[in-house]
């Protein structure tokens, strides 16, 4: 028995099944009216359906259940499955895998799947693997009750295969167990345990009726009476895909910790099967390490597939980069290439091999560039048929190009790109290696990355709608979710607000804004209740994160003039916060709120102006003593449409040319302060501003990280914005006013001699080519039917219709 089917005989893992005349498709279901209803009435078929588990099993103990129910058909049929479990469950039709969940989920929102079966006469076997951790093993992204299984049938199915009516079987599957890894990352790790497999207990043990531990139920008299509150998830299903590739750099006698030399080229040659999917065999009584460098970075299942060799053991440990030292600090400035002299400190798995021919898949994905294996053989030599991880990912389909015909901008926008998908999974992740949490902050500009460039929003509104249900008791979405334990900051929080005004401009969809908005109007009524005698916001519910920066001054993310405050970085997310909602509100047609929060927001910015202004530096302190100063203070005001332009110009000179007691910046904030340079058309700054990202490039790193040297983590997306503002700045392409019902093109070329882009839009392509001709710019913009917009360079406007619109300014 194997955790997951066998994949390696397919480059691909689609979600429909391989096998003849089987097709397994996962189907949207949208969700039902009156979400308050949840757990109080009945809203979706699934709810008919009882929870079940193992009979021998508690709440609260950790088990792997594999659940069985034999199917025969008289007839091809189709047969429509909702199915969900608590914590995790991989669907399996005859012996292949065929889907996984369910997406997490907050718990007032759990998530539930929907697939058709289409299945030819004959004899079947549906199985569902559940597994279910405990607090001390489960990743901290992962919200649970208790054990459990549900799945219901449509139609005449129902009681041939819904859980509490059919006759399905638990068996428990003793040989995965969590297994508390030695090596200890010294970092915040939140993914969730290691795991060991013993080969000789994956098979299930002596199976037992399946134990019905939640009715159904159909309660009408307004209490809430359900465990799981069941919404179906918009997500289709997550990609799968064999890797191959990259090369083995190190082999090694024994458990190698520190790699005093890189193989040689016959040496990797002889292990160079690894990485194609293709068998070496260790001999007996081997204690081997081999260093795989995948030269990519992913996210990917681990399996392997081993044959013979009875009593061996194999470790399958990952690294986003080696170490300069045995120390578990941040990694400073380093080439991540480097293999010799480096130091391994890494995470992952055990598979203890009983012999005969197996395949072991570990439960969870693990992420990085670098997959160590320490193999032990005893009295049989140990064939590894196949060692490729299975790639996994949200189907992320991009539909952009850029070309500024500068040579360094490829290779940094293709960094940003790859970054972004591997963030992307069933929410959106800060980073994948340490903790795969769903963020405000960093969802944010992710989402408005992910929209720019492509024509999916699926996971955007599902980020917006976990959000929306993580409300705390006062009002404030979560700073992370789901999240256990919960983490709140008001600063995120607020950064919500413009989260959904992104997505009211990006997508037409007013119906689920104005849903959204319900819970928006009640954080911001709470947020402004916080005011102190100025007006003014200073310490905040929560943790009042702005911004990795490496200053004494700065502690934990948080900005000087915080405790006990006022601070103006506080007070402008608050700012920005009611300038989103007011035209957010005015888009549903709610214009009283929108003028109340327009006032409030020009109420706001005048004590922000009157208070931590300085006129002998011509910028905004952070405190009101003016003895701390920002670039955080100044994008942000800048950001503000009720700005002057008095302050404006002055902000501007701030930021183009910090003084050294100013704090800058890092990878996160740096959006902030590049939407200001974008809106004031300092294309050149903002190039200029790019350069961290290019030093990363010269250190080899495959993807962005969370913070300048020494960082944590290697992979973090909030760092891939620069590819939204190639698109939104440089190309200038942006939607002009609510729904993208117009478009408004102000290209900000700076040295960039020709300029060629293109942009997704809901309604087909807009395509932007534009060169330099002396004084004078020429080109095209193409825009699909049925979308107009405006032109904008310099002081000229051009009106676009569709179809092809020559450019000359």
């Amino acid at each position: 028995m194997t955790l997951l089917s066998d994949s390696s005989s397919s480059d691909v893992c689609p979600s429909t099944s391989p096998l003849a005349g089987i097709s397994i498709r996962r189907v949207d279901v949208a969700s039902a009216a009156l979400p308050c209803n949840s757990g109080i009435r009945i809203r979706y078929p699934i709810e008919n359906a009882s929870w079940v588990w193992h009979p021998d099993l508690m709440a609260g103990q950790e088990a792997f259940v594999r659940f069985s129910l034999p199917l025969h058909l008289d007839r091809s049929s189709t047969i429509t499955l909702d199915l969900s479990a608590d914590q995790r469950y991989q669907l399996q039709v005859d012996g292949q895998w065929v889907g996984s969940g369910p997406d997490r989920a907050e718990i007032g929102g759990w998530a539930f799947h929907r697939y058709e079966l289409s299945l030819p006469a004959g004899s079947h076997e549906l199985a569902v693997l559940v597994w279910w951790l405990n607090s001390s093993h489960k990743p901290v992204a992962q919200l649970t009750i208790r054990g459990g299984f549900v799945c219901h049938a449509h139609g005449e199915w129902d009681a041939l295969i819904s859980t509490g009516k059919a006759p399905w079987q638990a068996s428990i599957i003793p040989g995965i167990q969590p297994h508390d890894r030695a090596e200890r990352l010294g970092f915040y790790h939140a993914i969730g345990c290691s795991f060991r497999m013993n080969g000789d207990q994956l098979q299930p043990e002596h199976a037992k009726p399946a134990a019905v531990i939640h009715t159904p139920w159909d309660d009408r008299s307004g209490q809430a009476s359900g465990r799981w509150r069941l919404e179906p998830s918009c997500l289709p299903e997550q990609q799968r895909r064999a890797f191959h590739g990259g090369r083995i750099r190190v082999v090694a006698q024994g458990r190698a910790d520190r790699f005093d030399r890189e193989c040689d080229a016959q040496e990797s040659q002889t292990w160079a099967p690894l990485t194609t999917g293709k068998p070496v065999t260790i001999p007996s009584h081997s204690h081997l390490t081999l260093l795989w460098d995948l030269e990519d970075y992913l996210c990917a299942y681990p399996q392997i597939i081993l044959q013979n060799g009875a009593g061996s053991t194999v470790e399958i440990a990952w690294a986003e980069r080696l170490q300069l030292d045995e120390s578990r600090r941040p990694m400073p400035a380093d080439d991540r290439s480097q293999v010799q002299d480096r130091f391994w400190l890494g995470f992952g798995d055990q598979v203890l091999h009983d012999g005969g021919l197996r395949t072991y898949s570990v439960p969870w994905w693990r992420s990085g560039r670098y997959v160590r294996l320490v193999a032990t053989t005893s009295d049989e030599p140990l064939t590894i048929i196949d060692a490729r991880p299975i790639r996994t990912e949200y189907p992320y389909d991009p539909a952009w190009k850029f070309d500024g015909n500068d040579p360094k901008l490829p290779s940094l926008l293709a960094m940003c790109e790859h970054t972004l998908r591997q963030c992307m999974h069933e929410t959106f992740v800060d980073c994948p290696y340490y903790e795969q949490l769903n963020y405000v902050g960093d969802t944010r500009l992710q989402a408005l990355v992910f929209m720019a460039t492509s024509f999916d929003d699926r996971l955007v509104r599902r980020c917006l709608t976990l959000f929306d249900r993580s409300r705390w008791f006062n009002g404030f979405v979560a700073e992370r979710c789901p999240s256990d334990p919960y983490q709140a900051s008001s600063t995120y929080s607020l950064i919500w607000t413009l989260m959904l005004r992104d997505y009211a401009w990006w997508r037409n969809d007013p119906n689920y804004v104005r849903q959204l908005l319900v819970g928006n109007r009640c954080m911001l009524e709470q947020a402004l209740a916080h005011r102190d005698a100025l007006g003014l916001l200073g310490q905040m519910p929560g943790w009042t994160f702005v911004d990795w920066v490496k200053r004494e001054d700065w502690q934990m993310g948080i900005p000087p003039g915080v405790d006990p405050g006022p601070s103006s970085i506080v007070s402008l997310h608050l700012l920005l916060a009611l300038e989103a909602a007011s035209q957010l509100e005015r888009y549903v047609g709610e214009g009283i709120l929108a003028d109340r929060y327009d006032a409030l927001a020009g109420q706001l910015l005048d004590r922000v102006i009157e208070v931590f202004w300085d006129d002998a530096r011509g910028m905004l302190a952070d405190d009101t003593d003016h003895h701390h100063w920002s670039e955080h203070a100044q994008a942000l005001a800048l950001c503000s449409s009720l700005l002057s332009a008095e302050h404006r110009s002055s902000l501007l000179d701030a930021l183009a040319q910090p003084t050294p007691d100013m704090a800058k910046a890092t990878v996160y904030f740096s959006f902030y302060v590049l939407q200001a340079l974008a809106e004031a058309y300092r294309g050149d700054q903002l190039l200029a501003r790019l350069e961290f990202w290019h030093a990363s490039l010269k250190q080899n790193l495959l993807t962005t990280p969370e913070a300048p040297s020494p960082s944590r983590s290697d992979c973090h997306a909030w760092g891939a914005h620069p590819l939204y503002f190639a698109l939104t700045a440089l190309a200038g392409v942006k939607p002009d006013g609510p729904g993208f019902e117009r478009v408004r093109i102000e290209p900000c070329l700076s040295s960039l001699p020709r300029l060629k882009a293109v942009v997704p839009h809901p309604k087909g392509m807009i395509e932007v080519d534009l060169h330099r001709h002396g004084d004078k710019l020429l080109g095209s913009v193409t825009l699909p039917v049925g979308l107009s917009g405006t032109f904008t360079y310099t002081s000229q406007k051009i009106a676009l219709a569709p179809g092809i619109n020559e450019i000359s300014a």
